[in-house]
């Protein structure tokens, strides 16, 4: 599936994403709660989006985190994204799914936003690009800055076994990965 975008002054396709192994890599990441081996986070099954980086009080969102962040394709929304993760998470906890967001965003700023929007989950703080790399995430970069396209990660067992990397609206990210789920309870029930 190719989807034309507009961006960074000239249309660019964009495939769908898949990722390079469907095992998640035995790293360990800081988070907002602490160091997380993911092997562990993700052993049983787990919910990771993942998002460019979210709006910080005192900086004028249209030139931070990059000048014209809000007409870079799928840059914006990630703020209502982790609010609708964040409504959604009790939906996740029912069904033993952990969730965790992550992105290349400073460690220092993820703690200021989980604390300021009390974010019952830890977001992961892949700033080295280990998870980006072990995994092939897409990105894109703006001047010495590498950021993460948004996608939305479901895993069983260490195994990525669902992708939505076609999100419309950040804000319904996490309905939309309950709905896939459900869906797919039905289908096996």
């Amino acid at each position: 599936m190719q989807n034309r975008e507009q961006g960074f002054g000239r249309e660019v396709a964009s495939e769908s994403w898949e990722p390079v192994t469907h095992d998640i890599p035995a790293l360990e990441l800081q988070s907002t709660n602490g160091s997380v081996r993911l092997t562990e986070f993700c052993a049983e099954r787990a919910v990771l989006y993942v998002y460019p980086a979210t709006g910080v009080p005192g900086r004028d969102p249209a030139i931070d985190p990059a000048p014209g962040w809000d007409d870079i394709p799928g840059a914006a929304g990630c703020t209502p994204q982790s609010l609708g993760f964040k409504s959604a998470y009790a939906d996740f906890t029912r069904q033993g799914i952990r969730v965790a967001g992550v992105s290349t965003q400073p460690l220092a700023e993820q703690k200021d936003f989980a604390l300021r929007h009390q974010l019952p989950f830890p977001l992961l703080c892949d700033e080295e690009l280990a998870l980006q790399a072990a995994l092939a995430l897409p990105n894109f970069k703006i001047g010495n800055r590498t950021f993460l396209r948004r996608l939305v990660l479901y895993l069983e067992s260490n195994r990525i076994r669902h992708v939505i990397s076609a999100i419309v609206s950040p804000t319904d990210s996490a309905r939309q990965m309950l709905e896939l789920l459900e869906k797919e309870k039905k289908r096996s029930g």
